[in-house]
């Protein structure tokens, strides 16, 4: 019963949600862009620019957390699947326990 009563509502609230969103696209967003898309361009140019230089001088800092970023997804990837294996952290060498 309550299964049924949320996915009903659920149902409502997506066919609510879906209007209003086009909703306000077509009546807000699209005219705003339309009248305005020289300057949106011309914003949207300026900060890819400024984004290909920051990226470029800074591309040494960038690369380590790049690399890490990516070994992060990898593993996360592989939790997901369920196809990590259990590591055992070791301790520091010279330490007893």
């Amino acid at each position: 019963m309550t299964y049924g009563s949320f996915s009903l509502v659920e149902v409502f609230a997506d066919k609510l949600i879906s209007w209003g969103a086009r909703h306000l696209y077509m009546c807000y967003l699209r005219p705003f862009f339309l009248r305005h898309q020289a300057k949106v361009d011309l914003v949207v140019g300026s900060a890819y620019g400024e984004m290909v230089k920051l990226i470029t001088a800074y591309q040494a800092e960038i690369q380590p957390v790049r690399s890490l970023f990516t070994k992060i997804m990898a593993s996360a990837d592989l939790i997901l699947r369920g196809e990590a294996t259990s590591v055992q952290p070791q301790s520091p060498k010279g330490r007893q326990e």
